[in-house]
């Protein structure tokens, strides 16, 4: 499968749909993932976008999008952010320098980091973050700084510069792990701890695993492979609608309506759970395309159920505008689906 690239005129678009104040969560969730699948394309514009930014929620959600790149031109944004006077644009500056410090200015983040980390006055979550970050990183190199986090008067400092934990150790750990782009070999793997610890992740580390699959999935070369984590990708889509969110709806839409051949169950299945008016054109899409097709009647009747139950759900007719553009573009192709 195909996942389309954003052009230079999508991006622009999508910068303006973080900068504009009246954007909705999923709308700028949306924004987000998108820039960060565009990828190295991106960057340049993100960057500058981030310079010259003001509001709060943009520049989160621009770091956002530079979290997990090595580029050495990051380092100066970066730092420029650590140093912001709201403590929500340090902490999403703290998951970018994660990945600058093998660079060759990997010492000046690191100092950087050291000094909130230490600062009695820094705010407690971003002196979190940045123990979070210092801890991965070999005791030889941070052991006195942490050390020296043990004689810190707060508690929950002392606690995080304990020990750090083993992978595993912690409910979410394997998630958090293959959200930041740490996937393991064996897909099942993730397919257990979904499994076991789906329902007590954050909402936005889900989100982040739905990104992060979705690029891997696009650098495998089989098609075997591709499907291996599409198929991964439809079961976090699972956990979103049992957890009735929508944070990542658009990436659900977009895959069923660029759908050349049947997908895994648990996208029609999350579809109809959670989909709404917008998700009927990517139904009627996946299903016209697949009309053809003598091996696909399983995957036209569950498009079917879905489109059904999302109709019923939104207390959709047939007059409906949705509907009625669907049926001046497929006409009676997808007739069934509405009846």
């Amino acid at each position: 499968m195909v996942i389309r690239r954003s052009s230079t005129g999508d991006v622009r678009q999508l910068l303006a749909d973080l900068a504009d104040p009246s954007s909705d969560d999923v709308r700028r969730e949306a924004a987000v993932a998108r820039l960060r699948v565009t990828g190295a394309r991106a960057v340049r514009q993100v960057v500058a976008a981030l310079l010259a930014a003001r509001g709060q929620t943009e520049r989160v959600g621009l770091l956002r999008v530079l979290e997990g790149r090595q580029d050495a031109g990051l380092v100066d944004p970066t730092l420029r952010s650590l140093a912001a006077p709201e403590a929500d644009v340090r902490v999403a500056a703290i998951a970018v320098a994660r990945n600058l410090l093998d660079g060759e200015r990997g010492g000046d983040v690191l100092d950087r980091l050291t000094a909130m980390a230490v600062a009695s006055d820094e705010a407690q979550a971003v002196r979190l973050a940045a123990i979070g970050v210092i801890a991965e990183l070999p005791a030889r190199t941070v052991g006195p700084i942490l050390a020296t986090l043990q004689q810190d008067e707060d508690a929950a400092i002392r606690l995080a510069g304990a020990a750090r934990p083993r992978e595993g150790d912690e409910p979410g750990s394997d998630i958090e792990a293959a959200s930041n782009g740490e996937l393991p070999a064996d897909p099942q793997r993730l397919v257990d701890a979904l499994a076991r610890d789906g329902s007590i992740v954050p909402l936005p580390t889900l989100h982040r695993l739905v990104t992060t699959l979705r690029e891997r999935e696009q650098e495998q070369r089989r098609e075997s492979r591709q499907r291996e984590w599409q198929a991964l990708r439809g079961i976090v889509h699972q956990v979103l609608a049992r957890r009735d969110s929508r944070v990542a709806l658009y990436d659900l839409r977009e895959t069923m309506e660029q759908a050349e051949h049947p997908l895994p169950d648990d996208f029609v299945q999350a579809a109809a759970a959670i989909g709404d008016a917008s998700c009927l054109e990517a139904i009627a899409a996946a299903y016209a395309r697949t009309a053809d097709q003598t091996d696909a009647d399983a995957w036209r009747a569950s498009l079917a159920r879905a489109a059904a139950a999302i109709m019923a759900r939104e207390k959709m007719s047939r007059r409906h505008a949705a509907v009625r553009r669907i049926r001046g573009r497929w006409g009676e192709a997808v007739a069934t689906l509405f009846r």
